[in-house]
């Protein structure tokens, strides 16, 4: 019994202490500290099991997005590749005519004869010339000339592989 009357007295010395009178005679209650300190709420199952639900959404979706970047990257690096292998293929060309074009210097029977043909096909066999030219000048000039647009698209993949 005594614990009890020494916590009563503890008490109400507490709430005399905390009544002030101020110099009118008013008396003010100061707040003292609450003895008990609320305890936060667990949150329910329904709850967590929505806050699952939501993270794993969000990853889905976080998910779907990196592979859509893939995709595009993936894409991104086909293109180039097959640009690649075209630019690779003029070169090969370019190297051609530029050897067909050392032939062609000099006198036109001191060099193996050239001729320009235009033909039509008809189920893998050649059906007839529809165009033909040997005139070295001529050669010349349509060889220098494809060299040049071969240098053109050379230069336009390169620009478009480095970016």
């Amino acid at each position: 019994m005594s614990n009890k009357k020494t916590a009563g007295k503890a008490q109400n010395a507490a709430a005399e202490a905390a009544a002030k009178e101020n110099e009118n005679g008013v008396t003010t209650i100061e707040n003292t500290p609450a003895v008990e300190q609320e305890t936060p709420k667990a949150p329910t199952v329904g709850e967590v099991i929505g806050q699952v639900f939501k993270d794993a959404e969000e990853k889905q979706r976080e998910l779907e997005r990196k592979q859509h970047e893939l995709e595009q990257c993936l894409a991104q690096l086909e293109h180039k590749k097959k640009l690649s292998e075209h630019r690779a293929k003029f070169i090969e060309t370019d190297e051609k005519l530029s050897k067909a074009l050392e032939d062609l210097q000099g006198d036109a029977f001191e060099h193996p004869h050239f001729k320009l043909a235009m033909k039509t096909f008809d189920q893998y066999r050649d059906r007839e010339d529809v165009v033909s030219i040997s005139n070295t000048d001529l050669i010349r000039e349509f060889v220098l000339m494809l060299r040049e647009k071969i240098a053109d698209k050379v230069t336009e993949i390169e620009t478009e592989l480095v970016q």
